[in-house]
C-alpha cells in the first residue's frame, strides 16, 4: 500500500457511517409518520362511532316522541316538552364505551300550526374519547278531529298523526 492509499482509506468509512445514519433517520421518520397516521385513523374512527351513536339516539328519541304524541292525542294542547330527563335512557354497548344521551330538557315544542308541530332536541353520542352532538328539528303532520258542540261550535275530539315525523334539520354542534 502506498502512502496516498493509506490517507484516503478513512474517507470510505466516514461515507459508510453517514449513509447508515441517513438510512436510520429515514427509517425513524417513516415509523413516526406511521404512528401518527395510526393515531389519526383511530381518532377518526372513534368520532365516526360517536356520530353513529348520536344518530341512533336521534332515531330512538324520534320514535319515543311519536309514541308520546300518540298517547296524548286526545289532548287539545300539544305538550311543550317530550322525553324529559327522567324519560331519557342511555344505551351502552358491552364495553360501556359507546353510548348516547338525549340532552336536557329533551324535546321542546318550537312551532305549531293547524296541520303540524315541530320539536327540537339535542342528542350526544360518545365513544371512548370522542363525542358528537346532533341537534335536530322534527316535524309531525296531523289532522285534528272535531265534534259538533251543543251550540254547533266545533269541539276538539282527538288528533290523528299522518306520519311518524320527519327530520327538517339535522345539525352537528361543536
Amino acid at each position: 500500500m502506498t502512502q496516498e492509499n493509506i490517507c484516503h482509506s478513512g474517507y470510505v468509512m466516514i461515507y459508510v457511517i453517514l449513509g447508515f445514519a441517513l438510512i436510520a433517520i429515514i427509517g425513524l421518520s417513516i415509523m413516526n409518520l406511521t404512528r401518527l397516521e395510526t393515531k389519526t385513523c383511530s381518532y377518526s374512527s372513534e368520532l365516526k362511532q360517536a356520530h353513529e351513536a348520536a344518530r341512533a339516539g336521534v332515531e330512538w328519541a324520534l320514535e319515543g316522541m311519536f309514541t308520546a304524541l300518540q298517547e296524548q292525542a286526545s289532548e287539545e294542547n300539544l305538550p311543550p316538552y317530550l322525553l324529559d330527563s327522567q324519560d331519557c335512557s342511555v344505551w351502552a354497548d358491552a364495553s360501556n364505551l359507546t353510548f348516547f344521551k338525549v340532552e336536557s330538557p329533551g324535546a321542546t315544542l318550537t312551532a305549531v300550526d293547524k296541520e303540524s308541530c315541530t320539536y327540537t332536541l339535542s342528542c350526544t353520542g360518545v365513544n371512548q374519547r370522542s363525542h358528537r352532538t346532533l341537534r335536530v328539528l322534527c316535524k309531525y303532520a296531523f289532522t285534528n278531529v272535531y265534534d259538533a258542540g251543543d251550540g254547533g261550535e266545533p269541539v276538539f275530539k282527538y288528533r290523528v298523526f299522518s306520519d311518524r315525523g320527519r327530520l327538517v334539520e339535522l345539525r352537528i354542534e361543536q
